[in-house]
């Protein structure tokens, strides 16, 4: 059954062949894939300055921290959407479901990159009408900390948004390390 879904995080749009990455390549992936499974999207982009895109979905430039709310809670007073998906970092999440929660669904997406989760985090999180995380040791410590969560492939697991090749010796040059084989994780 189609939704409407109303995405809130960063997004840089970047050109084909090029690399946003963050959160921008998160979303953007998970905002392509909801569209293809036949949602209506939209999203309230941080960073994002209305340049031209080929996203199948709309793209709303984010006003301020200050006005985050009430940005928001017009889209969704006006729109009437089934979720709002939120990809940022946990500890930016709690003032936005305080504000939001009693008028819609609130999913959080968000990488763990520790553990022990802190409890002020994972108490949280707990109210969150569901979590997603971004990674298998993220999905074990918030379940060790009494979170229920649920891990989804990320964009680049999907093949979306990935650097060409490149790109890559491009990066590895610069960063002084072309013959050395990297592995790099950025959430």
């Amino acid at each position: 059954r189609s939704r409407k879904i109303l995405l809130f995080s960063e997004l840089r749009p970047a050109p084909k062949g090029t690399w946003a990455g963050g959160y921008s390549a998160i979303m953007e992936g998970l905002g392509v894939g909801l569209h293809k499974l036949g949602h209506e999207v939209k999203m309230v982009a941080i960073s994002y300055q209305k340049q031209p895109h080929d996203l199948p979905f709309s793209v709303i430039p984010f006003y301020s921290p200050e006005m985050t709310a009430v940005q928001l809670r017009d889209i969704i007073e006006g729109w009437y959407p089934a979720a709002l998906l939120v990809g940022m970092d946990l500890p930016y999440q709690a003032d936005i479901h305080a504000q939001l929660s009693a008028v819609v669904r609130y999913v959080a997406l968000f990488p763990v990159e520790g553990e022990p989760v802190l409890g002020r985090w994972a108490d949280g999180a707990a109210n969150f009408d569901a979590c997603l995380t971004l990674s298998e040791f993220g999905r074990r410590a918030l379940k060790k900390a009494g979170v229920r969560s649920q891990l989804i492939p990320i964009a680049a697991t999907l093949g979306i948004g990935r650097p060409e090749p490149d790109q890559i010796a491009e990066m590895k040059v610069n960063a002084g390390l072309a013959d050395k084989f990297i592995i790099l994780k950025n959430a």
